[in-house]
């Protein structure tokens, strides 16, 4: 009756519908199945019969509780596949007789079913996995609400043609948006169409074929429109300019954030089934995933899964790869702890693979250490990848391929993921990859991209849809060529133009997520504590002879190092859980090392863990021991304890402070210097502490200008080597400040006992100096880092609360004097034009508390006690240093040296003396030792680094081996004299001759 209509604004409309359509023809109408609830419980483990048949809509569950459905399915009657349906808003792993077989969550609700089995179980967990899903509603509030489960068949015709309609229609949607942002309002269905005139000459064809393709469904149904489809496809092809884009399988699973860790290990199980069943269906899906922490958890729940696993590995379609035992932060634990990080997760990845992992996979973590691309060689990696830098809220991360040059020069290949979204919630939509070309600023040099696609953060990966597109995308116009490619063959051919690659020097700023350097800082405080505990076990079963450390103590010891555990960004009941068993392994490796320095009967003798000399304080007695040595008490060498504490100062000769009323510091100096101050330091600041989203991640700039001084008279205390100040320093919390001073130190101590009841508060401990060099020092794992203090720009400006091992340093340029602050246990700093601060607390909100996980994580379905729901209420017992930096400082007083060891304590046993395993190092005084511990064959191992960007040589009498992390050898030119040149910020592991230690 009419001519073809020129109307394009009109097809828009027209394809939505038609896309729908489709949908709805893919599969027949559902059969129900019947299920009872056979089992359910807290665990698995705990889980009692429950009997109840399903009538929907069911609900079931409290939250993190488990839930086994028996389902009554009947035997096939044919060939035709047949699929099974499960809706539910928590997740569950359907069991193909007793084996992991496919993972239900809001991201996968079909999984096609065995042709025969014996019984078919789904396991669920009460938790909305797939959470970014757009239909992730979370959990009702009386339980995860089931709405049954059904058979179904599918047309395979209808699938096929609604994915290659879908993929061509978010094409033409893609083109219409950039080309005419009006044309939104076409997809909107509302409002005034615009007119097409501003659309280019491909983008209306492709309107128009469209709408053809619609013509034959609607005239001819299915298989003419297939035809017309496969059409399209052949002439809209990419031209030749457009980049690669390597698809890999990927499901970021949080062991623990929003769950327990045992629901983090149900999730590995969940995804890695999904995976596996993927991978029957679709030859050419490839598929990757780090933590070993994850696949042993596979391996104890479901060893037939993981047989399944191996198989893939072996195969080739699975890498696992990651070079981490966990994706875990590596800005708040020490040096050694964050090698062991390495070292046993690449010892993990050769019993998976049969070799270490070269790929270091952190997509997720808050921030990289300048130290890392060093730590990488030292481990067998030289490939980094991580997509968090997309998230910056100040400065763009100015490359996606880049050689990371780390301060000591080593450098490692890496490569940032183009659009965070991608990488939790990656679904391979049209606009992922056109972002993904888009936003890879080294397109030109390096024409690929590495485009991760899959559900995580609670895990559930890939889908069949993702599948599905990624067939469909390997030679379409104007996107990247996509194809499945493998992670290591992606970074292999970047070796070949790493030349062509810009040069990022220096440490990965994280300009988001700031509060994570201080949330919950009563659990990285006992971290610390840990980590101090090992050490001295580590020391005494070297030098004792004793049997090694358990390796299983410090798996789990690195396991709290993932991302959202000791940031502290995870729910209360990790913390219930993890604060347990961190105190348990405390105790353990205390009574460990006091066990092994008393094996044999004895005299009362002191231990010194720490390969730095010290002087400490026994019983009231001060007394001076010898780096890695226990000494008879009777036989210890007294210190003079000449402190002078009265009249508001304290004096030991080397230091002098004099206090105000308020218990601040209103003179120092050390050695006869006068620290500039520009006003009293050890002043006391409370900051409104409320970000506008992520609470327990989140810093505000604005707050920071928003401080209280603490001021007021305080009660003040003398003791022999010490003056406590108690005060009020809000109207609800307290605290006491001890100042004292041991004999013959170099820095002034601190103690803050503080009563904290101020939620969403921040308080910091300050120090005005009149300290103006351009760049202040910050301690990191193995290294330390220069930071700008007098901010230029606006990556300097964003830097308003920075991380740091445990302590900073502001000074005059060159470092020729200056003052420090380290901390027992503190990782967050701020400085400013010679103001040094460091946070002593903060209460945000615990995450999960209401807020915008409420849905996941509803009130009433929780289980846990809460005693309430700000972080770090109650005591806390905060220990600091100052000290003063200048060219000439002997070792021990470097602030790297104290922080590393002045709080680690003494060890108090009765048994025979220890004799130091070296004499004192000679040479360049920048370089610190580390821990005194093992190597593979049983040798002792000596870490050194050097901590102030210095060279030099240093000499450590007797026989050694320089290797790597992994024990294997490294050249290094040693002189007959046992010296050699140390370059800055270099890391040095030796290892001993066993004749060098005690026998």
């Amino acid at each position: 009756m009419l001519p073809k209509h020129h109307l394009h604004q009109l097809i828009p409309r027209r394809l939505a519908s038609a896309l729908e359509r489709l949908k709805d023809c893919i599969w027949t109408a559902p059969t129900p199945v019947a299920c009872v609830l056979e089992a359910s419980g807290p665990t698995r483990k705990l889980a009692k019969p429950d009997g109840r048949r399903v009538s929907t809509p069911f609900y079931w569950g409290r939250l993190f509780g488990f839930g086994r459905f028996r389902l009554d399915v009947p035997k096939a009657s044919g060939d035709s596949p047949r699929f099974l349906r499960w809706l539910d808003q928590a997740e569950g792993t359907l069991y193909v007789d007793g084996v992991p077989y496919f993972g239900f969550d809001v991201a996968h609700r079909e999984c096609e079913l065995p042709l025969e089995f014996k019984e078919l179980t789904v396991e669920s967990c009460c938790l909305q996995s797939a959470i970014w899903h757009p239909e992730a509603t979370g959990l009702d509030r009386i339980g995860s609400r089931f709405d049954g489960a059904s058979l179904l068949g599918r047309d395979e015709l209808a699938w096929e043609i609604y994915h290659d309609f879908l993929v061509l229609y978010e094409l033409v949607e893609q083109w219409c948006l950039a080309e005419n942002p009006r044309a939104a309002e076409w997809w909107r269905h509302s409002g005034t169409m615009p007119p097409a005139e501003m659309l280019a000459h491909p983008t209306r064809l492709l309107l128009r074929r469209l709408d053809e393709a619609v013509d034959a469904f609607d005239r001819d149904g299915m298989a003419e429109m297939k035809e017309v489809l496969a059409d399209i496809y052949q002439n809209f092809v990419d031209t030749g300019v457009s980049i690669d884009a390597i698809a890999t399988g990927h499901a970021h699973i949080d062991l623990v954030w929003l769950w327990p860790e045992r629901v983090g290990e149900i999730k590995a199980v969940h995804t890695f089934s999904t995976v596996n069943h993927l991978m029957d269906r679709y030859p050419d899906f490839r598929f990757g995933y780090s933590q070993p922490a994850s696949y042993e958890a596979v391996e104890r729940r479901e060893p037939a899964l993981m047989e399944k696993v191996r198989g893939r590995i072996h195969e080739e379609r699975w890498e696992a790869v990651g070079a981490m035992y966990v994706e875990a932060d590596n800005l708040l634990p020490c040096g050694e702890v964050l090698a062991r990080c390495l070292t046993i997760g690449q010892r993990e990845f050769v019993k998976l693979t049969g070799k270490a992992s070269p790929l270091l996979w952190l997509p997720d973590v808050f921030g990289y250490s300048v130290c890392l691309p060093q730590v990488m060689q030292l481990a067998g990696a030289k490939y980094f990848f991580t997509s968090k830098q997309g998230w910056n809220d100040t400065v763009p991360f100015p490359f996606t391929s880049f050689v990371w040059r780390g301060n000591d020069g080593s450098e490692v290949l890496g490569h940032v993921g183009t659009e965070w979204v991608n990488y939790y919630n990656g679904r391979a939509s049209v606009r992922e990859l056109a972002d993904a070309q888009r936003k890879h600023v080294q397109s030109d040099v390096h024409p690929e991209v590495l485009v991760p696609t899959g559900f995580g953060d609670g895990g559930g990966g890939p889908t069949a849809e993702a599948c599905e597109r990624i067939r469909r995308m390997e030679n379409l116009s104007t996107l990247p060529r996509t194809r499945w490619g493998g992670l290591l063959d992606f970074f292999g051919r970047m070796d070949g133009i790493a030349g062509d690659l810009p040069r990022h020097h220096g440490e990965i700023f994280p300009q988001f997520h700031r509060g994570v350097f201080s949330s919950n800082g009563r659990l990285k405080r006992r971290y610390r504590q840990l980590e101090m505990a090992m050490q001295s076990a580590e020391a005494a079963a070297c030098l004792t002879g004793a049997e090694p450390v358990p390796i299983g103590w410090w798996k789990r010891m690195v396991f709290a190092l993932f991302h959202d555990y000791l940031p502290g960004s995870s729910i209360a009941e990790v913390y219930s859980e993890g604060m347990t068993e961190l105190e348990d392994l405390l105790a353990k490796a205390n009574e460990r090392a006091a066990a092994d320095l008393s094996a044999n009967e004895g005299e009362p003798c002191l231990f010194n863990p720490t390969p730095v000399t010290r002087t400490v304080e026994h019983e009231g007695a001060f007394y001076q021991l010898a780096p890695l040595a226990g000494v008879e008490l009777s036989k210890a060498l007294p210190v003079d304890p000449a402190v002078t504490a009265a009249g508001m100062t304290l004096d030991n000769g080397r230091v002098r402070a004099e206090f105000n009323k308020s218990g601040e510091i209103a003179t120092l100096s050390f050695d006869g210097h006068p620290v500039p101050l520009k006003e009293a330091a050890g002043q006391v600041h409370l900051y409104p502490d409320q970000p506008h989203l992520f609470e327990a991640w989140e810093k505000l700039r604005q707050n920071y200008s928003l401080g209280r001084q603490v001021n007021g008279k305080a009660v003040v205390t003398y003791g022999p080597n010490w003056i406590r100040f108690d005060r009020r320093i809000s109207e609800r919390s307290t605290a006491s400040v001890t100042y004292s001073l041991t004999p013959g130190a170099g820095q002034l101590e601190i103690l803050f006992d503080v009563d904290w009841q101020d939620p969403q508060t921040m308080v910091k401990f300050i120090v005005p100096t009149h300290y103006n060099g351009k760049l202040a020092r910050y301690g990191a794992a193995f290294t330390s880092v220069l930071r700008s203090q007098l901010p230029e720009d606006l990556s300097d400006e964003a830097q308003f609360e920075v991380p740091a091992s445990r302590y900073a340093v502001v000074s005059d340029d060159g470092e020729r004097d200056g003052l420090f602050i380290a901390t027992e246990g503190l990782f967050g700093f701020t400085c400013r034009e010679g103001v040094l601060a460091t946070t002593l607390l903060t209460s945000p909100r615990i995450t999960g508390e209401g807020g915008a996980y409420e849905n996941l994580l509803p009130t009433e379905l929780r289980d846990t006690p809460k005693e309430c729901s700000f972080a770090d209420i109650g005591r806390h017992r905060i220990r600091l240093r100052i000290g003063r930096v200048h060219l000439d400082m002997p070792r021990e007083e470097h602030p790297a040296a104290v922080a590393d060891h002045s709080f680690v304590p003494v060890i108090d046993y009765h048994g025979r003396a220890i004799e130091a395993p070296f004499a004192d190092i000679d040479g360049l005084s920048s370089v610190v030792p580390g821990w005194l511990t093992r190597a593979d064959d049983g040798s002792p191992l000596l870490r050194l680094h050097e901590t102030c960007g210095r060279r030099g040589r240093i000499r450590v009498p007797g026989a050694f081996e320089v290797v790597d992390f992994l024990d294997q050898p490294i050249e290094k030119a040693i002189d007959a004299d046992d010296s050699f040149e140390v370059r800055p910020y270099e890391i040095v592991s030796l290892k001993l001759k066993p004749s060098e230690v005690n026998e």
